[in-house]
């Protein structure tokens, strides 16, 4: 089983030459297994930043698949995250089939997240940790 905790990162803000900002944000990113989800995202040259634990499966896309991470700028699936298929069972949770996609598009992009998961976590220790 992998082991995941939530801990505190920062996008930093930016304010670029020609007149544009990358907005600064904190959030609480994804660890799993000591390794950050989010970095991983990053060397794959996405700027996304991690969804509330809350929010979980709760926006579930007409496809079933769930958001990890969205938009730094507006938190918006319209202009493209990372989701998952999330499978519940009684004894574990598993993160699986990696994508990006929108939500207006039903087309999930796969292929640069081949090496992503599935990731699968003991159902008791992931309820604690995400209430």
């Amino acid at each position: 089983m992998n082991v995941l905790r939530l801990v505190p990162s920062v996008r930093p803000g930016e304010v670029f030459p020609t007149g544009g900002i990358r907005t600064h944000r904190e959030y609480l990113d994804f660890e799993i297994d000591g390794a950050r989800l989010g970095e991983s995202l990053r060397s794959l040259g996405d700027d996304v930043i991690a969804v509330a634990p809350a929010d979980l499966g709760a926006d579930a896309l007409p496809d079933g698949r769930v958001p990890l991470f969205v938009c730094p700028e507006c938190g918006d699936l319209g202009c493209g995250g990372v989701t998952v298929v999330l499978e519940r069972t009684a004894d574990e949770v598993v993160w699986r089939d990696f994508g990006w996609q929108t939500d207006y598009d039903p087309e999930v992009f796969r292929e640069r997240y081949a090496g992503l998961g599935p990731f699968r976590f003991s159902r008791a220790q992931y309820d604690a940790m995400l209430s």
